[in-house]
Formats: structure tokens, C-alpha cells, sequence
């Protein structure tokens, strides 16, 4: 059994002390109990500490050892590192050693930039000279027709057939 103690903020934004299972092979390993330690006197003039426990608390140590009120960093850099490769392909085809490069410059970890490009859809491929370059999936043909930079010769929508109709004549 493996235990976690620390120390974190409640939703209140005060000090909790937490002890969590963290992993256990022989029973539940979530659950935990708050506690506080107490500076006490032994005996006159003998100061120890001691142990207060306080409530029962259930969830797993992730959570119970997470303050409630900050992003999760893993999800925050996943964010950063996506918009990062939004950036850096949003002019198409670009050369992994060159996105690698910037991720490096950007501050990065590759391992988060490859899980973001896996997020992302983003395409991959190799080249003939065998270098590997990476570019964002095209868009698809609906979202390319609700752009309405893209929409023209609109005039005679309403005369469009209707949904599965296979009658020529009704086009204009």
C-alpha cells in the first residue's frame, strides 16, 4: 500500500491537510482522511507533536490532492502546445525537424506536441527525401461552404431541388 500525504486548498481556499491511498494491491485504493498536526507537551517542558485526525474523505489521491481552483497543468500545456501547431501549420506543409525546432525555442515538451498533433487530426507524412512533414487536415467540403467567403452564386438558391430529388428539370 502506498500512502500520499500533502498539503492543499479546499474549495474555500484554506489549507487542508489530506492522507490518501495512492495505490494499493491488497484493497481499495481510494479514500483517504484530513488531519492536522498539533504541537502539543508531552510532559513540562517537553514539546511533540502529534497527529489530529479529521473527517473521511473519498476519491481517488489524484483528486483529493488536486486544488479545485487551478487548471490541471497536463491539460493546460495540451492547450498551449495545440494552439502552438495550429500557429506553426496554418500556412500547410511544414517539416517536423523545423516544428520540433520552434516547439524547442516555444518551450514545449515534444512528447505534449505530438499528443496535441494526435488531438488535432494533424496529418502526417513522409516525403520522398525521407523527411517527415506534418500539415492540419483540410477542411471539410460542408464547413468550406458555410464560410461565407467561400459561398457564391447564391441568387437562385430557392430554386434548388429538394433533398434526394433526382428530377434535372428543376435546376436552374
Amino acid at each position: 500500500m502506498v500512502l500520499v500525504a500533502a498539503k492543499v486548498k479546499n474549495e474555500d481556499g484554506q489549507d487542508r491537510s489530506i492522507l490518501a491511498r495512492g495505490k494499493s494491491n491488497i484493497g481499495p485504493d481510494d479514500g483517504g482522511f484530513e488531519y492536522a498536526i498539533a504541537q502539543v507537551e508531552a510532559l513540562p517542558g517537553i514539546p511533540a507533536s502529534r497527529i489530529e485526525w479529521g473527517a473521511a474523505v473519498e476519491g481517488s489521491a489524484r483528486e483529493l490532492l488536486t486544488d479545485p481552483t487551478e487548471e490541471t497543468e497536463e491539460g493546460n500545456a495540451l492547450d498551449t502546445a495545440a494552439d502552438f501547431l495550429r500557429q506553426v501549420l496554418s500556412d500547410g506543409l511544414e517539416s517536423v525537424k523545423s516544428i520540433e525546432s520552434e516547439a524547442k525555442e516555444a518551450g514545449l515538451a515534444w512528447h505534449t506536441v505530438r499528443r496535441a498533433s494526435d488531438t488535432l487530426g494533424v496529418l502526417k507524412r513522409k516525403a520522398a527525401e525521407g523527411r517527415y512533414y506534418w500539415s492540419l487536415p483540410s477542411l471539410s467540403r460542408t464547413t468550406r461552404l458555410s464560410n461565407l467567403s467561400n459561398v457564391q452564386g447564391l441568387d437562385n438558391v430557392d430554386n434548388l431541388p429538394a433533398q434526394g430529388s433526382t428530377d434535372s428539370s428543376e435546376v436552374p
